[in-house]
C-alpha cells in the first residue's frame, strides 16, 4: 500500500526481473524498489492507475472524481447504448462503468497519453468489456473523413469530448494495435 519502498529481497529474484522488465517498479537509490503502479476499486472493479504521487507527465490518476463520476454514469446511463467512448480515458474508470451496465457493449477507450490507454486496457481487459484502444492527438480544425456514432459519450471533467466527438476519424492502425485519431 502507499508505495512505500520495500526490499526486492522480499521477492524471488524472476519476480523482480518481470516487475522490472515491466515497468512495474523502479529502484531507489538506496536499493529498495518502489511500485509504480497501484491498484484501486471503484464499486466492484479493480484498477490499475499510477503511483502516488501522480507528479509524472504521463500519469494516470484515479481519484475521488473517478469514484463519483463512476457512480453518476451508472445512475445516469442511456439504456439504448450500445457503443460507449471514453474520451480522456486515463485508467477508462468511466468508459468501463458505462459499458459494465450494458448488454453487449463496445467500448472505446481514447486518450493523448499512451500510458493511460496500456493502463485503461488492462482495466477493460480485467473487467471483460469489449474494447478497443486509440491513442488521439491534440484536437485540429479539419474536415472529418469518417464519423462516429456512439450511444454514449463519456468524458473527461473538462467537457470538451461533446464538440471533439463528432470530429474523430480514422487516421491510420500503428503496429502495438493502439489506432490513432
Amino acid at each position: 500500500g502507499w508505495n512505500l519502498p520495500f526490499d526486492r529481497a522480499l521477492l524471488d529474484v524472476e519476480m523482480v526481473e518481470a516487475l522490472e522488465a515491466a515497468g512495474a517498479v523502479r529502484a531507489l537509490p538506496d536499493g529498495h524498489l518502489a511500485s509504480t503502479l497501484r491498484v484501486s476499486n471503484v464499486g466492484e472493479q479493480l484498477y490499475l492507475h499510477s503511483a502516488y504521487p501522480t507528479t509524472a507527465q504521463d500519469a494516470v490518476f484515479l481519484g475521488p472524481d473517478s469514484h463519483r463520476f463512476a457512480r453518476w454514469i451508472t445512475e445516469n446511463r442511456y439504456s439504448g447504448a450500445r457503443r460507449v467512448l471514453d474520451y480522456g480515458a486515463g485508467a477508462g474508470v468511466g468508459g468501463i462503468s458505462a459499458a459494465s451496465a450494458i448488454a453487449d457493449a463496445h467500448l472505446t477507450l481514447a486518450d493523448i497519453n499512451p500510458k493511460a490507454l496500456f493502463l485503461s486496457s488492462i482495466n477493460a481487459e480485467h473487467a471483460a468489456i469489449a474494447y478497443d484502444a486509440v491513442q488521439v492527438r491534440e484536437p485540429q480544425k479539419r474536415k472529418p473523413s469518417r464519423r462516429i456514432s456512439v450511444g454514449m459519450l463519456v468524458a473527461s471533467e473538462d467537457g470538451t469530448a461533446g464538440s471533439v466527438m463528432a470530429k474523430a476519424e480514422r487516421i491510420s492502425p500503428s503496429s502495438n494495435g493502439v489506432s490513432q485519431r
